[in-house]
């Protein structure tokens, strides 16, 4: 950590661009939730559902595991 001397304010930290993109290519955005078609919003919604209660399933497991195992 870089510390100020002199009354200088340390400089900031920049991020390394490893691959080129930020020079080869533009980033594309995402398009807001409300312009999203309604069937896609539906589906977006329903793969979230699914991806949340799987974590707290796995989540839960292990708990479940570690719990018999301090047994």
């Amino acid at each position: 950590m870089q510390h100020a001397r002199d009354g200088q304010r340390p400089r900031a930290t920049e991020q390394l661009d490893l691959f080129g993109l930020s020079q080869s290519r533009l980033v594309a955005r995402s398009p807001a939730w409300e312009a999203l078609p309604p069937q896609a919003r539906a589906e977006l919604t329903a793969l979230m559902t699914h991806l949340i209660v799987e974590h707290a399933r796995a989540c839960s497991a292990a708990a479940i595991g570690a719990e018999h195992d301090e047994r």
